[in-house]
């Protein structure tokens, strides 16, 4: 194997998984496995499309541990697309985010919990829930893109 492909077993812990199929793996280890294969290639920028989609709050956590450390130790550029606010500002340095296909806020975690064009689209309040159920049932905007939330990495110093 080569050095980075060794590297990513280790970062991801999957030494005990080497000899087992996929298929064979809980959910969660499937994901990290799949994540694992494309940081094993070297990447300078990793693209992770819900990258937690289906994971438990444990699995969450350590996602977003292994993803920073992507970023901080390996000195790789991540591009997060997720809907899990609290794994988004957890992990990331800089967030642009997304409602409907357009681009509503972007800066620091810290500014955008408090921007409320923020907290009425993904974080909700006891005056305005996070989800509407009028936006959904809007045609323009049933056919329009799903919202997203997108993360670069700042390099290591």
């Amino acid at each position: 194997m080569q050095s980075t492909a060794i590297a990513a077993v280790h970062e991801f812990a999957l030494t005990d998984d080497l000899d087992r199929l996929p298929t064979d793996l809980p959910y969660g280890r499937r994901r990290l496995v799949a994540i694992a294969r494309a940081v094993a290639t070297g990447p300078s920028v990793l693209l992770l499309d819900e990258p937690a989609a289906g994971l438990s709050t444990a699995e969450t956590s350590e996602l977003a541990r292994l993803v920073r450390r992507l970023a901080s130790e390996w000195g790789m550029a991540v591009l997060l697309i997720e809907h899990d606010m609290t794994m988004v500002f957890r992990t990331c340095d800089r967030v642009a985010v997304m409602d409907f296909g357009v681009k509503i806020a972007e800066g620091p975690p810290a500014e955008l919990v408090h921007d409320p064009r923020v907290i009425a689209a993904y974080l909700g309040s006891e005056a305005e829930p996070a989800t509407k159920p009028e936006r959904a049932a809007a045609p323009e905007r049933a056919a329009a893109p799903e919202r997203a939330v997108e993360r670069t990495s700042v390099q290591p110093e």
